[in-house]
């Protein structure tokens, strides 16, 4: 019963990690150059060919509004999921952008002050009513 359980040990740890757990045990420099070399080839196989363009399905439209499913698929459709931030919006004059070269000028200090204890002062909730 040991060597039973002790084989199939063997069996269950060689599934679960094929390559093995030495450093050695993967070919890592042979499979880089072997895609390196298939990379060449197929480079200077299609040198200055270039495959006929033909219309699809989705030619006019660059992403398409809905990826296709399948029917065993659709059930697994789910809606994206909302940042944190999304329910807020910035002030239409927080959203204009500063002109960089008045920046080092010191005209609006003051207006600035009077928002900086506000960490938020730049967010309006979109469930207020502004």
């Amino acid at each position: 019963q040991f060597c039973f359980y002790v084989g199939w040990l063997k069996v269950a740890e060689v599934l679960i990690n094929p390559f093995g757990e030495d450093d050695d045990d993967i070919e890592l420099n042979w499979l880089i150059d072997r895609h390196i070399k298939a990379g060449y080839m197929i480079v200077d196989e299609m040198h200055e060919e270039h495959p006929e363009l033909l219309k699809d399905q989705y030619w006019d439209e660059v992403i398409p509004k809905d990826l296709p499913y399948t029917v065993a698929s659709e059930q697994y459709r789910r809606e994206e999921p909302k940042g944190s931030a999304e329910r807020y919006k910035v002030k239409e004059s927080d959203a204009l952008y500063a002109n960089v070269m008045l920046g080092t000028q010191i005209h609006n200090v003051n207006q600035h002050r009077k928002h900086q204890d506000d960490m938020y002062a730049d967010y309006v909730s979109c469930m207020s009513n502004v």
